[in-house]
């Protein structure tokens, strides 16, 4: 390798780097280049075609290198060409869009130490190993085109971009990104890892400030989005793989979503926060691709939280908080969750805070809480299939609500303090529930509306203020069900309704034990008691069916039945 001097002043030096690289005598030759402090503008391209190593003399900063034409400022090309730039800045064109700040051909190698590189296109690489560490790009991006291996570390994208296409395992750490209004990490049919990465004010209205499409597979550590003018994250394409450790997503303003999943699109959330205050969008949107989470935390939604249409959600360690629309909305979708949380509503919201809002979906669910929703914690509508073990609910006004085909099995639930119906089986709807505990209930425990049936197996219901049992036109069974406290009926049947009760209790309320409000609805009480009842034991309508089978009545304040027409009772 020879040392040469470049010096704008000195007449024992070179006077540009353009006189060393055409000089005849270090044709081939490896080149040290020592730049005495200036700002070289060179007429048109370099062409590097060995390995060249630029340090400016008076350190990081004091060297500048530019192109007086539309063109390059440096083009590394050829088997040996390497380009190594150290506190140097380099100052690309901003009227030659088609021609790279720095321009490296495959088979060659670039690094840039401690440098500097504003306006103009972006650099260019196509090489194995690039090295850039502790840079600047200042509205000059990096693209980083084909390549295996290197990595950029310590540098700072403003009004730039990081661009991976073909790229092979390269690294990104400690970087940040600001004022772009276009995307600013974009990776196609790339594997890429990125560590400790800060984005502020990035991408478009209408796009993500990160955008992983055609088949690449990124990998993103302690990524952190604020103040985001369109979606913080979308990926897309058949095979597209993204995963989020630690995202910390804050202030995205558009109506596009926090983080979408397209087509064909896998993304992996791990470990993360995500604040939704002020979003006009859903937090994230899984579109026919599929999405995995684990230890995610969702706050202040005014829109959706999760939106999955023709997906699939997995994951466990999901928590919303502060909610002012349904958690999890999803249409045409399978959700397989655990140790899910859904707390609180959104101040002065006007929608009610929910859980899950299903159409059509496959659900699975395990560990489920809820607490403090003037909503539902699962609806369910046009065909839902979904099974809950482990719920526990606290001042929620339903927890199941099930409607138009849908089949939902509970098992193991804890409901306290409800402000209306429990479970809920609503037209041509099967609702199960098995080894249930619902206290103070201000509705229903159950109901089951017209077409719609509904068994409780093994459950306990105290101190509701209403009737605790609702066979509203459809079909109610209580087996192994103990009933006490009930400021109105255990158990009602009206509207045609059907009421059957198996091996159950009925006590010490301050209504009838059971009523029947009509000619059309009947009741059936087998291996059953009915005691302690403030009214009558049964109270039904004349021409009501009610079949009694090894039923005891006991210590009833009225008769054993009573016939009585009457109107349906209050809700």
């Amino acid at each position: 390798m020879y040392t040469a001097r470049v010096s704008k002043t000195d007449p024992h030096a070179f006077p540009s780097l353009r006189a060393v690289l055409r000089d005849a005598r270090y044709a081939n030759t490896d080149l040290y280049l020592h730049v005495e402090p200036g700002h070289y503008t060179e007429p048109y391209a370099l062409e590097i075609s060995t390995r060249v190593m630029v340090v400016p003399v008076g350190g990081p900063g004091t060297v500048e290198i530019s192109a007086s034409a539309a063109d390059s400022v440096f083009v590394v090309k050829g088997d040996r060409a390497a380009l190594e730039l150290y506190g140097v800045h380099v100052r690309g064109r901003q009227d030659a869009p088609g021609c790279p700040t720095i321009l490296a051909e495959e088979g060659t190698r670039f690094k840039a130490v401690d440098s500097v590189f504003t306006s103009g296109a972006e650099i260019e690489v196509k090489g194995d190993g690039t090295e850039v560490v502790n840079c600047r790009f200042d509205g000059c991006g990096l693209f980083w085109k084909r390549g295996t291996g290197g990595f950029v570390r310590d540098a700072v994208f403003r009004g730039a971009s990081l661009l991976f296409w073909r790229a092979v395992n390269p690294t990104v750490s400690s970087v940040r990104f600001s004022d772009y209004d276009r995307s600013a990490v974009i990776a196609a049919e790339s594997s890429v890892t990125v560590t400790d990465c800060v984005m502020t004010a990035t991408g478009p209205p209408d796009g993500a400030s990160v955008f992983v499409k055609e088949g690449a597979d990124v990998r993103f550590t302690d990524l952190s989005i604020s103040d985001s003018p369109g979606a913080a994250v979308y990926a897309t394409g058949e095979g597209t793989r993204i995963a989020l450790d630690r995202l910390n997503l804050t202030g995205w303003k558009h109506t596009k979503v926090g983080v979408g999943v397209g087509p064909g699109a896998e993304i992996c959330l791990t470990s993360s926060r995500i604040d939704a205050e002020g979003a006009a969008s859903a937090v994230m949107s899984v579109k026919k691709g599929s999405a995995t989470v684990r230890d995610v935390i969702v706050e202040n939604t005014g829109k959706e939280g999760f939106l999955v249409m023709d997906g699939r959600l997995t994951g466990r360690g999901l928590v919303f908080r502060r909610l002012a629309k349904p958690g999890i909305t999803a249409a045409r979708s399978r959700i397989e969750l655990s140790d899910v949380e859904f707390a609180g509503g959104l101040p002065d919201s006007e929608t009610p805070a929910s859980g899950f809002y299903l159409s059509d979906c496959r659900l699975e669910a395990d560990g489920v809480r809820a607490s403090d929703l003037n909503g539902t914690v699962l609806m369910t509508t046009t065909g839902g299939r979904a099974t809950l073990t482990s719920v526990s609910t606290e001042r929620v006004k339903y927890v199941v609500m099930a409607g138009e085909d849908s089949t939902v099995a509970v098992r193991g639930a804890q409901v306290g303090e409800n402000w209306g119906t429990a479970f809920l089986a609503g037209e041509n709807s099967t609702v199960t529930v098995h080894d249930a505990r619902i206290t103070e209930n201000r509705g229903s425990a159950f109901s089951a509306r017209k077409g719609g049936s509904l068994t409780a197996v093994d459950a306990l219901v105290s101190g509701s203020e209403r009737e605790a049992c609702w066979a509203d036109g459809g079909s109610l069974t209580l087996t192994s069900v103990t009933v006490s406290g009930a400021t109105g009926p255990g158990a009602v049947a009206g509207q045609g309704g059907e009421l059957t009760l198996e091996d159950t209790v009925i006590r010490d309320g301050n209504e009838a034990g059971v009523r029947v409000l009509d000619a059309e609805s009947r009741a059936a009480l087998l291996r059953s008691r009915i005691t302690g009842n403030a009214l009558a034991g049964v109270r039904a309508h004349p021409e009501a069916a009610v079949e009694r089978q090894d039923t005891v009545l006991l210590d009833n304040g009225g008769e054993d039945r009573e016939s009585v027409r009457e109107e349906r009772a209050e809700k």
